[in-house]
């Protein structure tokens, strides 16, 4: 049964419906994260990949309680992907420093990670599928979340799409974000040993993607 809750903030998404929310537990207030999901089988998809992953030491969020369409996560203080770029490039950190490729580096490890066990535990090359910068937390260590589009594929999709929406996070294709982008993607290749060419392929492709809805939301 789904603990007694108070939503205190509504969370951006696309898809479900997520809420910042508090409740009791033994007198003492906490905070938490409500997840309700469009469907019965997207719910089953989160859950099973927050097992696994939890289970293999991957940083996700501990599921707390569930019920109906709806999980409980564990709240995880810290910024946003997405807020951590847009502040290092309002400060105009060069994207060559450390503190800019150590970002790049966490989030490149923890899909290496995912990518390893999924392959490890299903026998087959899966990918994460929604990259959106929003779907990962930054405080000590990073953390994912948001498993509903994950499928079978190759590294370089995630590759493309991160550096897609890098380039695209408004203000778009500033010089900044192509700098980065550039040293992002020679990380990818050097030091995850990412596929040049697919890499650059996948990118093209969510960048023409990403352009595409945009002109359509423009026009409605």
């Amino acid at each position: 049964m789904m603990t007694p809750i108070e939503r205190i903030e509504k969370y951006k998404s696309k898809k479900n419906h997520v809420y910042a929310v508090e409740f009791s537990s033994n007198g003492e207030k906490k905070r938490a994260v409500l997840k309700d999901f469009n469907s019965i089988e997207s719910k089953q998809q989160e859950i099973f990949y927050l097992q696994l992953l939890r289970d293999h030491n991957i940083k996700v969020p501990k599921i707390l309680d569930q019920h109906d369409q709806m999980i409980l996560l564990e709240y995880l203080a810290g910024e946003l992907l997405l807020e951590r770029i847009i502040n290092l490039e309002e400060r105009q950190i060069d994207p060559e420093l450390p503190m800019v490729k150590e970002v790049f580096n966490q989030l490149l490890s923890w899909l290496g990670q995912f990518y390893r066990i999924t392959e490890n535990v299903l026998e087959k090359k899966m990918i994460f599928g929604d990259v959106n910068f929003r779907n990962f937390i930054i405080n000590d260590h990073l953390y994912g979340f948001d498993f509903e589009d994950c499928r079978e594929g190759s590294p370089e999709e995630d590759g493309g799409a991160i550096c897609a929406h890098l380039l695209t996070y408004y203000p778009e294709y500033t010089s900044w974000k192509q700098k980065a982008c550039g040293v992002l993607q020679s990380i990818m290749i050097e030091d995850f040993h990412y596929e040049k060419n697919r890499l650059e392929k996948a990118t093209n492709y969510y960048l023409d993607i990403i352009k595409e809805r945009r002109s359509i939301f423009k026009k409605k």
